[in-house]
């Protein structure tokens, strides 16, 4: 201290502000080794970091890693990751028409029958008439080389006449029933469950590819060969998962 300001008086010392030279500071996480800053592994300009993990220095300075990830000194891409879970994207309804089409009149609206906490389900609408169809399609999310379990719930809130449902994922016909007769509201839904589903591969008839995911067509299909008044068909809590 020389007229109470710092001087700089041994650059050869320890100090981590004046090493080797007067101002001259270390890099953060470096010590002054007689007069020469010392980083405790590599260091790049004033910065001390690891060649072996760092994104930006990868094995050298200035190489980076496009990926983000160094390894051992070399950039690194992670293999691709495809996520497990429920490959319907709105099974329940909860978001409306989104991710579903129909061949015929089709909304969602409140039930206050259905068993979920949101309280709506898929309304397909039919006319009167003979040999009437309609088909509710989209697409499922699927893994690559994993089997999934399949399950819905249908009812109608009126109406006897004889129909049937048919399940299709990918062109394959999976499962089919009877669609049960009217029911009182609280009651009535008709479990199809268990159905497996897949494996799959890769691309195919009604199988695309999106990175590491695959997309299923699906389709639930009802039929009648006679409506004798136009009939509302329910279904909700879609459900793919893997087994």
């Amino acid at each position: 201290m020389v007229g109470g300001s710092p001087q700089c008086l041994n650059v050869r010392s320890s100090d981590t502000n004046n090493c080797g030279a007067c101002g001259r500071k270390c890099p953060e996480g470096s010590r002054c080794e007689n007069g020469q800053c010392r980083c405790p592994q590599d260091q790049c300009g004033d910065r001390c970091v690891s060649l072996s993990s760092h994104p930006r220095n990868c094995g050298q300075c200035g190489r980076v890693s496009p990926s983000g990830y160094c390894v051992q000194g070399q950039p690194y891409t992670p293999p691709p990751f495809c996520s497990r879970g429920n490959g319907f994207r709105n099974g329940n309804f909860k978001d409306g028409q989104n991710t579903w089409t129909a061949t015929s009149t089709f909304n969602v609206g409140f039930d206050g029958g259905a068993e979920d906490a949101d309280r709506l389900d898929g309304i397909l609408s039919l006319p009167s008439g003979q040999f009437k169809t309609v088909q509710l399609k989209t697409a499922v999310k699927m893994c690559p080389g994993s089997a999934y379990s399949l399950s819905f719930q249908i009812r109608r809130p009126y109406g006897t006449d004889y129909c049937v449902y048919d399940v299709n994922v990918a062109g394959d016909h999976l499962a089919n029933g009877v669609v049960p007769p009217e029911t009182r509201i609280g009651s009535g839904w008709q479990w199809q469950s268990g159905v497996r589903v897949g494996p799959f591969f890769g691309e195919r008839t009604g199988v695309s590819v999106a990175g590491p995911e695959l997309y299923a067509d699906f389709s639930l299909q009802i039929s009648c060969a006679t409506l004798s008044r136009p009939t509302d068909f329910r279904v909700d809590q879609f459900s793919i998962v893997p087994v």
